[in-house]
């Protein structure tokens, strides 16, 4: 199989993000004009603009255009549930997820993780480790088995905190 002009042009960008997000988008815009249903292109694209520049519309038209070019380039899934987290849509991020893992080649951990992120925001806080220690069970990856730990560790804070806050407010109820 041969790399076409506009697969160089995309590992450029590859290369250059996150060091050089202006040649990383300059070399976006030539591999997509090269092929507009690049779905690697414009995953980064969306990449870019949701964590570099905080532009959420431009990422969510980018990871749309990504799918459109590739249902099943998996990256896209992960990076669209964190937009649909960041903008609260937490319904919207559960289709993703449910849809996401059903999808070959999908890293089901990472999946997983993201799942337990959105119930984390709910405030089910005891779901979540179960979920979490799922993913573990299913993880290939010592990086993502750190960072679920990273989210087991933040989960079990949380619960300490919520108990310690609702023992204050019982506390001053009682008390008034």
């Amino acid at each position: 199989m041969e790399i076409t002009l506009a697969d160089q042009y995309y590992l450029k960008a590859a290369s250059a993000y996150p060091y050089e997000i202006a040649d990383a988008l300059e070399n976006l815009n030539y591999a997509l004009s090269y092929s507009e249903d690049h779905a690697q292109a414009w995953c980064l694209h969306g990449i870019i603009h949701m964590y570099s520049l905080k532009n959420y519309r431009e990422a969510q038209a980018s990871f749309n255009n990504a799918l459109k070019a590739d249902m099943g380039y998996v990256d896209t899934y992960k990076h669209l549930t964190l937009l649909k987290i960041y903008k609260g849509e937490i319904d919207k991020a559960y289709k993703i997820i449910d849809y996401a893992i059903k999808v070959e080649a999908m890293d089901k951990s990472t999946i997983l993780a993201l799942k337990a992120i959105v119930m984390e925001i709910q405030g089910r806080h005891d779901d979540v480790i179960g979920i979490l220690n799922s993913a573990k069970l299913l993880c290939i990856n010592a990086d993502t088995m750190q960072w679920l730990d990273t989210i087991i560790n933040r989960i079990k804070t949380k619960r300490k905190l919520s108990k310690k806050i609702a023992k204050r407010f019982r506390k001053k109820s009682v008390t008034k």
